[in-house]
């Protein structure tokens, strides 16, 4: 749907899948083409049938579209073969090229851990919490003099069933197989929910996302190469 002006929306045939949830999307600025990550279902039961049926995956994938040409029928790309869930990534590349989606790891159905897919390597990395323990999506929380994309910590509340405690836990999004860095124990307990807020004064200022995202669309170039020194037009 073009943002400006009054033009008509394009339809791209070939799209069958039910998005859940998008995660990023952009132009590559080298080929023209709208790059979507999504979770995605292949199919979802017909409404009054969900009690009895057998939910299908949700599965993190790439659409590639041509917009010059609607007729081309979209690409369709497996990014992970995982059941995963409430996908994020830093906030720094948001509309522009990324390489890392980190996301809830489902368990039999259940939010029992947290992955981390490097789209760009085409490498996953995956951290499954204890026995009777569920956590939360996760909020990437990226280090303002970070080295790479990736180099932040992934915040999540973790719930014990057995102990009916929550932790706020943190972990190294560059080593999300070691799991958590630090637990901090809540006063009160929260059960595992649908999504999260954080309160305003502990995310990174209009400044800092001005940054990171010219750092972002030098990335291409290496994410080290960028220079704050240097206008970006």
């Amino acid at each position: 749907v073009p943002r400006k002006g009054g033009g008509e929306p394009v339809v791209f045939e070939g799209v069958c899948d039910v998005p859940e949830k998008i995660v990023n999307a952009y132009t590559d600025r080298d080929s023209g083409m709208v790059v979507i990550d999504s979770i995605c279902y292949d199919a979802l039961p017909d409404p009054g049938e969900w009690q009895d049926a057998k939910l299908p995956l949700s599965r993190l994938v790439r659409w590639t579209l041509d917009p010059s040409d609607p007729s081309q029928p979209a690409s369709k790309q497996a990014l992970s073969s995982a059941c995963l869930d409430h996908p994020t990534l830093n906030p720094f590349v948001r509309s522009v090229r990324h390489s890392h989606i980190f996301s809830v790891l489902r368990v039999d159905g259940a939010p029992r851990g947290l992955h981390a897919a490097n789209v760009g390597a085409g490498s996953e990395g995956k951290w499954q919490c204890g026995v009777g323990e569920f956590c939360s999506p996760p909020v990437f929380l990226p280090k303002l003099d970070g080295q790479s994309e990736d180099d932040g910590y992934l915040a999540t509340m973790i719930y014990s069933s057995s102990q009916d405690a929550t932790d706020l836990a943190l972990v190294d999004a560059t080593m999300i197989s070691q799991g958590p860095v630090c637990r901090i124990r809540l006063p009160n307990p929260l059960p595992h929910g649908h999504v999260g807020h954080w309160a305003e004064g502990y995310v990174p200022s209009s400044n800092d996302y001005s940054e990171g995202r010219r750092k972002a669309l030098w990335s291409d170039k290496g994410w080290e190469a960028f220079d704050a020194s240097l206008p970006f037009l």
